[in-house]
């Protein structure tokens, strides 16, 4: 028994090691970036919230962020919402210049 529990400790960490840090992305209102970093963010939100894995953390730089981008909406547009996935993380208010971990 306390080999298989060292065992897994073991694979855990392995695997920790293998997997690396979690992910962030960071998100700037009219950003056209791919979200590696603020001075690359990204500028949807809704994307990156829908195709986060779990794990990521998402870093929000302070504005105003809508989840569809329609100028005439129509009354399905209106009923577009943010969701935030399990085990994923968002943080908002950012300055833009914050350092990651």
């Amino acid at each position: 028994m306390k080999k298989t529990i060292q065992t897994l400790i073991y694979a855990a960490l392995i695997l920790r090691f293998l997997l690396g840090e979690a992910q962030t992305i960071y998100i700037a209102q009219n950003a056209t970036g791919n979200g590696t970093s603020w001075a690359d963010a990204a500028g949807n939100l809704k994307a990156a919230l829908d195709n986060a894995s779990p794990g990521t953390q998402i870093w929000v730089k302070e504005g105003t962020y809508f989840p569809t981008t329609c100028t005439s909406c129509s009354s399905s547009d209106r009923n577009i919402s943010f969701f935030i996935p399990n085990e994923v993380k968002l943080f908002g208010g950012f300055a833009g210049n914050e350092s990651g971990h």
